[in-house]
């Protein structure tokens, strides 16, 4: 069924697995939604967690000796079917699809292992960039699952050995089978965890023929690629006829953003456009591009507000202790169920 429009009907459950399950992303296909299930668990004392003595982070616990489960969970209802796989975590997938024998073919950024856990933030303690070993992280790098419906059979393997996140295809290709995958990637080839400095452009085709670009400035640091359609393309222009947007944290420039224009069938050439913004923006988790979005300056000035006391704010979710929790519980008995 096509996957345009928006679903208006309430929100319903279609379908549940047993035990715990962290979920960041899903895929879909014509037919199934793809989800994702570590051996995750929320440690032995979510108390804790609830009442601010631990973060999130510091409560999940991987199992190692555990398989991974991807479930296929049908959209019209069906029973959820699972597959067994390498351990493994996901936060993002690029795209899912069903090949022409009614396999389900899912590309995702996988990670050996889940490392969340750190000591709780204080106001003195040294920032995260000033202590941790990149080397030692685990290192998500590009692997593609194929689930069997009809046989209950699954493949893995690893496509691409390099540090990637944020894999991401054509607009055009959602839940269809898809050549290219944008990515970004770290400095450090091999599959090292590093800072993301570029992005990595990748033939699902033939994984060998992958191109690079990396910022050519040491402190410079790339967040989440997007996709933008060429104006005017037709659907049946080359999937990558268009663009790759990415944002750069600019310590050339003081810490300021700026935004590279990429041409998607030249990655390698670098940007063809640079788009220098006066302020800093700060690392986000996921980004778009919306075609013909021109907000006004209006707009733009109730959202610069909204995004100072944001800004203001988040110097108190920094720190986590009891005031900072899913329940909040310090500051309810601190202030009252009323706030006085």
């Amino acid at each position: 069924p096509p996957l345009r429009g928006i679903n208006k009907e309430r929100p319903r459950l279609l379908a549940s697995v047993p035990g715990f399950c962290l979920v960041h992303d899903f895929a879909l296909t014509a037919n199934y939604y793809v989800v994702t299930q570590a051996p995750t668990s929320f440690g032995a004392n979510p108390l804790d967690t609830l009442l601010g003595k631990k973060s999130l982070g510091e409560s999940i616990v991987f199992d190692e000796s555990k398989p991974t489960l991807l479930w296929l969970i049908p959209r019209n209802g069906g029973a959820p079917i699972s597959f067994p796989v390498s351990t493994h975590f996901s936060f993002h997938h690029a795209n899912a699809y069903e090949d022409e024998h009614g396999r389900v073919v899912l590309d995702s950024a996988s990670t050996p292992r889940l490392e969340l856990g750190s000591p709780s933030g204080t106001p003195d303690a040294p920032p995260l960039w000033e202590t941790v070993e990149y080397n030692t992280l685990p290192s998500a790098t590009l692997w593609r699952y194929t689930l069997d419906p009809a046989s209950g059979a699954s493949s893995a393997r690893e496509v691409f050995r390099r540090y990637v996140d944020f894999p991401s295809t054509h607009p055009r290709t959602s839940a269809q089978r898809h050549r290219w995958i944008y990515a970004a990637t770290g400095g450090e080839s091999g599959g090292i965890a590093s800072p993301f400095k570029g992005v990595a452009k990748i033939d699902m085709s033939d994984a060998a023929q992958h191109e690079v670009w990396l910022a050519p400035h040491g402190a410079q640091f790339a967040g989440e690629p997007a996709f933008a359609p060429r104006a005017g393309a037709s659907d049946s222009a080359a999937e990558d006829d268009g663009y790759v947007l990415l944002p750069l944290i600019d310590g050339a420039r003081g810490g300021r953003a700026t935004v590279c224009v990429l041409r998607a069938d030249d990655i390698a050439a670098g940007p063809i456009a640079r788009v220098e913004l006066d302020t800093y923006l700060p690392h986000g988790l996921h980004g778009a591009f919306v075609p013909d979005l021109a907000p006004s300056a209006d707009e733009i000035e109730r959202a610069t507000t909204l995004m100072k006391l944001y800004a203001r704010k988040s110097r108190e979710w920094n720190v986590v202790d009891g005031s900072f929790s899913g329940m909040g519980f310090k500051s309810l008995f601190q202030k009252g169920v009323d706030g006085r």
